[in-house]
């Protein structure tokens, strides 16, 4: 198996919150979500840190370390009750789609080479308020682009758009 082959778990639903009322995961929470038990020996060192919080405090990003295991990313959302504005109906749609890409497209994407996080554990409630999405994160670095990345995204973008070119395969793909 894929070194971040993860087997889903019961998730559990944490409602710490800060003081700035934004959702926050514990250890114990981020464990579960990674499924990753106390139990073993190879959890030393466990290190989380938010990456970022998401637009009106509806969740938040978090890079998960544990010694002799790879790095993961947890995206956690925690929609209003009542999404009947404009903005929260969007936010909502939107990690509903995110969640579908991770759910029906990223495995194959990924097989044709367009890397792309690998999902290792997809977690939603039935009104898609409540979401965890947990998975690998991309390697890669910040500022001007060589000739060689450049041209490896190039490929990566032909290859996704000669997947889904036209309008019968872009259609059945979402």
């Amino acid at each position: 198996p894929h070194p971040h082959t993860l087997t889903p778990t019961k998730l559990k639903l944490n409602r710490n919150t800060s003081s700035a009322g934004r959702l926050m995961m514990d250890d114990e929470d981020i464990l579960n979500t990674t499924n990753i038990s106390l139990k073993t020996n190879d959890v030393v060192n466990l290190q989380h840190r938010t990456l970022c919080n998401l637009w009106a405090g509806c969740g938040q990003i978090i890079e998960v370390t544990v010694q002799n295991h790879p790095s993961i990313i947890i995206k956690r959302i925690s929609m209003p009750k009542d999404c009947h504005s404009i903005g929260n109906s969007r936010k909502k749609a939107s990690y509903i789609c995110e969640t579908n890409f991770y759910r029906h497209l990223a495995q194959h994407l990924n097989s044709i080479g367009c890397t792309v996080p690998i999902p290792l554990h997809l977690k939603s409630d039935s009104e898609g308020r409540n979401i965890t999405i947990a998975m690998s994160k991309l390697e890669g670095s910040s500022g001007t682009p060589s000739w060689q990345h450049s041209s490896s995204f190039m490929r990566w973008l032909a290859n996704l758009h000669s997947e889904y070119w036209g309008n019968d395969r872009a259609d059945k793909a979402v």
